[in-house]
């Protein structure tokens, strides 16, 4: 089974694409050790984790005219911008392929870009991630977004707002401030005079600090979920108690996985971007290997259930992977704890 693999050997992000490389190359050797399954033949292709390197990328691969060279499938892009750019040469070729371990979008959600697009993880923004936990509070929450004008936070909570509304829901209050804003009692009076229960918030952590203390004074008990902006050490340092049960969306840290974690002693990954994107490399391989024994290899991957390093993997009717682009980390005394597993 040929399996063409795109990451970025190239460019800013290489040593990124390094680690991905030796994870499929890991994940190929422990897939052969199986007597039943394929032997999968892999080719590299680099696309410098660039639209313009995606782009290359996929016409290099389309144009392969040798039915014997030309790949089943598709495995990489970890990269937004190069699967993006790619996606449409595949659709066009008709090659199914897998944006495994991409990098999670901050902004905008990165949706489905083919009928044979299929994503390991799914790439939801953090602002669709808070949006769908907004959702998910009682009929009598009360919910407001508060943000400023950087187009992180703009963008972020539009695609917060996007998901609850989608779901039904409403926003009682929806402010916008000012970076240079010092004084937010006015602010957190409105919060309170609006009976909120719940807070959605993108903003700089220097106004931020400010702008919580003040709502903490008028409503003790709100619930507050912030962008990773508020992910910042500096931030729990200087909130103090104020930040406690802030829930801020991060990329979980795939050696969080229980099977992850010897694989990943064995890939000595560092870094957390880097050990999520290369362990959903190895698990795209595993997943190939075993799908790749059915006449219809990408009917086999949307029908079937996959027992992987990163636990037992389904792809949804678009695509997405049953595995979560962002999760909630909580302050907690001047420390960001990770949800429990």
């Amino acid at each position: 089974i040929q399996i063409a693999i795109a990451l970025p050997l190239s460019g800013a992000q290489a040593a990124l694409g390094r680690r991905i490389k030796s994870a499929v190359e890991l994940a190929v050797t422990d897939t052969a050790a199986n007597s039943n399954a394929p032997r999968l033949s892999i080719t590299w292709h680099d696309d410098k984790c660039s639209s313009d390197g995606g782009l290359a990328v996929a016409k290099a691969i389309s144009t392969i005219a040798d039915p014997k060279l030309r790949p089943a499938l598709v495995i990489g892009h970890a990269c937004p911008s190069a699967a993006q750019a790619a996606a449409p040469i595949y659709n066009s070729a008709e090659i199914a392929y897998v944006t495994a371990g991409s990098l999670p979008a901050r902004v905008a959600s990165t949706q489905r870009l083919g009928p044979r697009h299929l994503r390991l993880p799914a790439d939801g923004s953090q602002g669709a991630v808070i949006g769908a936990a907004l959702a998910g509070t009682g009929p009598d929450a009360r919910i407001a977004f508060v943000r400023d004008r950087t187009l992180l936070a703009q963008t972020a909570l539009q695609a917060a707002a996007s998901a609850l509304t989608a779901r039904g829901r409403s926003i009682a209050l929806f402010e916008t401030f000012a970076g240079a804003d010092k004084d937010f009692a006015a602010l957190a009076q409105r919060i309170r005079a609006a009976n909120i229960t719940h807070l959605a918030l993108a903003a700089f952590p220097s106004e931020a600090v400010l702008l919580i203390a003040e709502v903490r004074r008028a409503n003790p008990d709100i619930t507050i979920f912030a962008t990773d902006q508020l992910a910042d050490i500096e931030f729990g340092r200087s909130a103090g108690a104020s930040a406690d049960g802030i829930q801020v969306t991060l990329a979980p840290d795939a050696r969080a996985f229980p099977l992850a974690q010897s694989l990943a002693q064995r890939l000595d990954v560092a870094s957390a971007m880097p050990s999520r994107a290369a362990l959903a490399s190895y698990a795209a391989i595993e997943i190939v290997a075993r799908a790749a024994q059915a006449p219809d290899l990408l009917a086999a991957l949307t029908s079937a259930s996959f027992d992987t390093v990163l636990g037992k993997i389904i792809f949804d009717t678009n695509g997405a992977a049953n595995l979560p682009s962002h999760v909630f980390y909580t302050w907690s005394a001047g420390k960001l704890l990770a949800p429990k597993q």
